[in-house]
């Protein structure tokens, strides 16, 4: 089950709500599941990474899948 959806602020200042995002990491050939939770306005980073089971990554992130937030 995915996380509940965070609210953020559209341009106008209205809030949002933005859902996770069930996706896979950019990085190897692997392509290990990883969910993308959207963070809270004024948070370093756009999202937060959480591993998802998967065949390739039962459940876990290499180094460069916890890091992948940093790319956006």
């Amino acid at each position: 089950a995915l996380p509940a959806p965070r609210r953020r602020p559209d341009d106008r200042g209205h809030l949002m709500t933005a859902p996770p995002t069930a996706t896979h990491c950019p990085y190897c050939a692997l392509q290990c599941a990883m969910t993308l939770t959207p963070t809270t306005p004024g948070s370093p980073l756009p999202v937060t990474v959480t591993p998802r089971d998967f065949p390739t990554n039962r459940g876990g992130l290499c180094q460069k899948g916890w890091t992948s937030a940093e790319v956006l």
